[in-house]
């Protein structure tokens, strides 16, 4: 959660320095790689959403505002002793009003965006294993593909590979004339680059690699 500053989670350290990391587009999937490792390091991820602030969860979630509600006067003009909980009772009435009007606004936002604005949280799956995509030597950089399908990276061995993040496939495998140092995507997916240390550039289309 950036706005809250809270860490989703943190996995163990690397052998070496990780010289980049990847979220794909769809959350499934966290890519990384660096010095130390010829492979792409894939861990599985789960998405997990929640559906808004629950009405029975507001008990316990901070006070939105308070009503000052005095109950019944005794005769001394002070309040009763059921005026405290008359206080606890307009709490709850009024924190669930304002979590039912919460959970309304962004399910109206996410029909205008078009876009799953609800709370969400994103863990180490613990139902399917990571996956290592071999090179032939350190790998430097990677980038999905803005649908989440591809994956793309280069290193050390002058190798730009474009694999298939569900089958595991290598899709392009492009010889480069030097180590490959960066490599990107265009927003619409339909361009691919990758620059070296040689300072050569070369854009593919991805029509081509299909």
């Amino acid at each position: 959660d950036v706005i809250a500053g809270s860490i989703a989670f943190t996995l163990p350290k690397a052998a070496d320095w990780i010289c980049a990391v990847a979220l794909s587009s769809d959350g499934q999937w966290l890519a990384s790689c660096g010095f130390g490792r010829n492979e792409v390091q894939l861990d599985p991820l789960d998405d997990c959403h929640n559906a808004g602030i629950a009405a029975a969860d507001v008990g316990t979630r901070p006070a939105l505002f308070r009503t000052a509600s005095l109950g019944t006067k005794s005769g001394g003009g002070y309040p009763s002793a059921g005026g405290e909980d008359n206080i606890k009772a307009a709490d709850l009435a009024a924190r669930a009003a304002a979590a039912s009007c919460i959970a309304q606004n962004t399910t109206l936002l996410s029909a205008i965006l078009g876009m799953d604005l609800s709370p969400a949280t994103i863990q180490v799956s613990e139902t399917r294993a990571s996956v290592q995509l071999e090179h032939g030597d350190e790998v430097m950089d990677l980038a999905f593909s803005p649908d989440g399908r591809g994956l793309l990276a280069g290193g050390e061995d002058a190798q730009l590979v474009l694999w298939d993040v569900a089958s595991g496939a290598r899709r392009l495998d492009a010889r480069l004339d030097a180590s490959v140092a960066a490599v990107a995507y265009s927003p619409s997916g339909r361009f691919m680059a990758a620059g070296t240390v040689e300072s050569s550039l070369t854009v593919w289309d991805t029509g081509s690699c299909a």
